[in-house]
């Protein structure tokens, strides 16, 4: 937490905010999701949420307390499912004439199982769908040749969580 308090420069601290309720309520859940988990991930993931909260901002286009309780619920095999897609699809840029199956397909979905090799591939199917009950991921839908399914794309919340912990915030 210090490490990541320490990358905030001065003028974005919302100093009202750290003495609100809010605040206070927030850090007490921080600190006991992180007393759930031996994650040294996850606890910096926590770390990185409170961080964003500190800073100044539009209260309704952020929720901390939202994040927080996804991050929680997912395992961490989960949120490292969730890494690779994000890291793999975080480009939004579709081509001419390029719809959504073409656009994941060349954002390398096909490789997927082998970017997650610490995941068993039949736990794949699985992790997507708790991925996509948390928001994170949908799967995309719609009539295309040789398409059963199965392909997912992340969505705009998951995009703006990204972010919001990954930005230093400076």
């Amino acid at each position: 937490l210090r490490k990541e308090m320490s990358s905030i420069s001065e003028g974005k601290i919302d100093r009202k905010y750290l003495e609100s309720e809010e605040w206070f309520d927030l850090v007490i859940r921080v600190i006991e999701a992180a007393a759930r988990t031996r994650s040294r991930e996850k606890i910096n993931l926590y770390a990185r949420v409170l961080r964003g909260a500190v800073t100044i901002q539009d209260r309704r286009e952020f929720s901390p307390e939202e994040y927080l309780a996804v991050l929680t619920e997912l395992t961490l095999r989960e949120i490292e499912v969730g890494q690779v897609i994000y890291r793999q699809q975080c480009e939004v840029r579709m081509q001419p004439n390029e719809n959504e199956l073409q656009w994941a397909w060349r954002m390398g979905w096909k490789q997927l199982p082998e970017l997650c090799s610490s995941v068993p591939k039949e736990d794949i199917p699985f992790i997507l769908l708790r991925l996509q009950k948390s928001g994170l991921v949908r799967e995309i839908t719609g009539t295309y040749f040789n398409y059963t399914g199965g392909v997912y794309i992340i969505t705009e919340s998951f995009r703006k969580l990204m972010r919001y912990i990954g930005s230093k915030n400076e």
